[in-house]
């Protein structure tokens, strides 16, 4: 390149960071998300034959795409936060009659009941409602009942869309497809300045990193 021929360095070479990036989950945007790692692994195995010490071969086997998301906890649970409440029927499942919950609401002043059939607490199922074996298992769902996620394992599958986009006008995107909650976990400390809350899980597939927008090769 001569001395005189111009060069435009904003399309030479472009990066990216975790400031650039937007993640969408299930199809809402997740402000509160911190971090997400993933990484994929697949069994592969040496094949050996009589009279050889070394392989002649090597067989492939299954692969596991598995990962973590780091959530900020502001004033609420983000995670479920989000899906029970921007997304519609995202966080909708089917779950047994039978199954108990605690019930946080403004009418108990802070404390917690002990309640079941998803919400309702005790007064309101002596206002009639019974807790017997043939109500469970009565209605048209039968013993299950459709309602909101109160764990993250608990989320039907997702995908997680990454979209980065920097100043200099470049793009690109990752899909993270499938994907099924498998462990969570928080903590609080006197040195902690936020609340954190972390999610291990799963997935079907998973694509590269795939450019957008803009002129780098």
């Amino acid at each position: 390149m001569g001395m005189n021929q111009s060069f435009d360095y904003k399309y030479n070479k472009m990066s990216f960071g975790g400031c650039d990036i937007t993640a969408i989950l299930g199809g809402t945007i997740f402000g509160q998300l911190q971090a997400i790692s993933f990484n994929v692994q697949r069994e592969k195995g040496p094949v050996y034959v009589m009279g050889s010490s070394d392989p002649v071969a090597f067989a492939r086997g299954k692969r596991a795409i598995a990962g973590s998301m780091v959530f900020i906890d502001i004033d609420k649970s983000s995670f479920l936060s989000n899906f029970n409440e921007d997304s519609v029927g995202q966080s909708q499942f089917f779950a047994k009659k039978r199954d108990i919950r605690y019930d946080f609401n403004s009418a108990n002043a802070g404390r917690e009941s002990f309640s079941s059939m998803f919400g309702q607490n005790s007064a309101s199922r002596a206002g009639g409602e019974t807790n017997s074996i043939e109500s469970l298992f009565s209605g048209s769902q039968g013993p299950t009942i459709q309602t909101t996620a109160w764990f993250m394992d608990q989320i039907p599958p997702f995908d997680v869309f990454l979209s980065a986009d920097n100043e200099a006008g470049g793009g690109m995107k990752k899909t993270i497809a499938g994907v099924e909650i498998l462990n969570e976990g928080s903590g609080v400390s006197i040195d902690d300045l936020v609340l954190e809350s972390q999610c291990t899980f799963i997935a079907k597939s998973m694509s590269p990193w795939i450019k957008t927008t803009g002129n780098n090769n």
